[in-house]
Formats: structure tokens, C-alpha cells, sequence
């Protein structure tokens, strides 16, 4: 008798977990289907519903992605103010969802700041930039991102614009790929090019000399 228990129980356990296998398959492809559309059909279902967030770090990245490309595209600065307001309000959601649950998501901190800047929230925007910042000082693909959303709204920068902006120039100021980043606003903008300066100043001669090397070689790229 007690062997057909057993086996009534293993059943159980097997049923449960294969359910919840599927379960947690089902979230982590959720947002995959969500952005298999063109981007403004992607825009109209933003509008309606934030997007999935998947528990893996890998799937909510996927999401914030999805995020991320919508407030950065043309169609969403074109959008109405009601729709902008929509979108990153469901944008903003789902970017506090992959915080909560992952707080040293630098990402999910990136996209809520470029949410929360759409809302006209600044403040609200650099915390969370400076969140970001925190926990993701050394990720350079990210601090890509962040330079470009903070000069985008330099004007009403808080804390961040005083600190975690110009730890940020000063990593990307250290590498090719971080100057590549930044060479088209250095060479067009020239209260950039003054801030990159006094924080290049700060450097070690050799990446201050390596910096103007790859600036120069990069300088008619950026330009066109």
C-alpha cells in the first residue's frame, strides 16, 4: 500500500513540476512575443499595457529592451502627449517591476529614468540615473546610455549631472569604444567638449594623450 502511495506522490511532484516548468517557460518567453511586431504596432499595445517582466535577469532585460528602443524611437517623440505619457508610465512599471526585483538591475534603473524624464519627472529621472550609476558604474554599455539620456536633459540635471555624470564621461573616456560613443556630440557640441575636457584633464597623462589620439582619428567620422 505504501508503495502506491509513493508512487501517487512522486506522480504529484512530477505534475506540479512540470506545470511549473511550463509556468516559468511561459514568462520568459512573454515579452519575445510582445515585441514581435513592428514598432508601431509595438507603440499601440505600450499604450494599452506595460510589458511582461520575466523573473530571469536575461528576460527582463529583454523587456526594458523593448522599452528602451520604443522611447528612443522617432514614432514615440511624434506620439501625442497622452499616448508619450501612456507608454512611459507602462514603461516606468514595468522598469520598477525588474528593480524590485533585481535592485542592482543598472539597467531597469536606466529605463525608469528615461521614462520618468518623459513623464517630466527630472527629479525623479536623476535618482535614478544616479541609482544606475551606483550599481552599474563599471558597465560600460550602460554608462554609454546614461551619458547620452543625461546631455539629452543636461539643463535640469540634479545630483547626478554633478557626480555620477562625470564618473561616467571619465570611464568612457578611457577606451575606444567609449570615445566612439561620445565623439559626434564632442566634435558638435561644445559645452560637451568642455565638460569631457575638464574631466579628461583629470586623468593620467597617458589616457589623456590617448584621448586626444582617438578623438582625432575619429573626429571626420563623427563629423559626416
Amino acid at each position: 500500500m505504501s508503495s502506491v502511495v509513493n508512487g501517487m506522490m512522486l506522480t504529484v511532484v512530477a505534475l506540479l513540476l512540470g506545470a511549473g516548468g511550463v509556468y516559468l517557460t511561459a514568462r520568459e518567453l512573454a515579452p519575445f512575443r510582445f515585441s514581435f511586431a513592428p514598432s508601431a504596432q509595438i507603440l499601440a499595445r505600450l499604450a494599452e499595457d506595460a510589458p511582461p517582466v520575466p523573473p530571469s535577469v536575461f528576460g527582463a532585460n529583454v523587456s526594458l529592451r523593448i522599452c528602451e528602443e520604443a522611447m528612443g524611437g522617432l514614432g514615440f517623440r511624434l506620439s501625442p502627449s497622452a499616448r508619450i505619457a501612456a507608454i512611459a508610465s507602462h514603461c516606468l512599471e514595468a522598469a520598477r517591476e525588474a528593480t524590485g526585483a533585481t535592485p542592482s538591475l543598472s539597467y531597469g534603473h536606466l529605463v525608469e529614468a528615461m521614462a520618468l524624464f518623459a513623464l517630466g519627472r527630472s527629479n525623479e529621472a536623476d535618482a535614478a540615473l544616479g541609482r544606475s550609476q551606483r550599481v552599474g558604474a563599471n558597465a560600460q554599455w550602460i554608462a554609454e546610455r546614461r551619458v547620452a539620456l543625461a546631455e539629452d536633459h543636461y539643463e535640469i540635471l540634479g545630483a547626478y549631472g554633478q557626480t555620477g555624470h562625470l564618473t561616467d564621461l571619465a570611464l568612457l573616456a578611457r577606451s575606444e569604444r567609449g570615445i566612439g560613443a561620445i565623439a559626434a556630440r564632442y566634435v558638435s557640441n561644445l559645452e560637451f567638449r568642455e565638460r569631457v575636457t575638464a574631466v579628461v584633464e583629470t586623468l593620467p597623462e597617458d589616457i589623456q594623450e590617448r584621448f586626444v589620439s582617438l578623438v582625432r582619428s575619429q573626429a571626420p567620422e563623427a563629423r559626416r
